[in-house]
């Protein structure tokens, strides 16, 4: 299968109570923890990655904090989310700085 699509991110400060649901929302993921903060990735075949940025703001509200990155390397698109305050803000990367390594010769 090949590999098209990276969507991952880190999560900070988040409160014990909300740390459950953060696991269970990301449960299709690979989770790394560490105290009051979480990193998920996905690497895979399309995802839909709107869904989880809202309910990372569903979940977390203004607690929310961190950032996220998803990569096509089909469409060749980068994006960075950053989670501040309960909000999230979109960023369009220049993907061919970041992934030069990954071009067709």
């Amino acid at each position: 299968m090949t590999m098209h699509i990276r969507f991952y991110g880190q999560l900070r400060n988040i409160p014990q109570e909300n740390l459950g649901a953060i696991r269970e929302l990301f449960r299709d993921f690979e989770l790394f923890e560490q105290e009051n903060a979480l990193d998920f990735e996905y690497e895979g075949v399309y995802i839909d990655h709107e869904p989880y940025l809202e309910q990372i703001q569903d979940i977390l509200g203004q607690n929310a904090n961190g950032q996220a990155d998803m990569i096509d390397l089909i469409e060749w698109k980068m994006f960075r989310y950053v989670i501040s305050e309960g909000s999230v803000t979109e960023h369009k990367i220049r993907i061919n700085d970041v992934l030069e390594k990954y071009s067709a010769e």
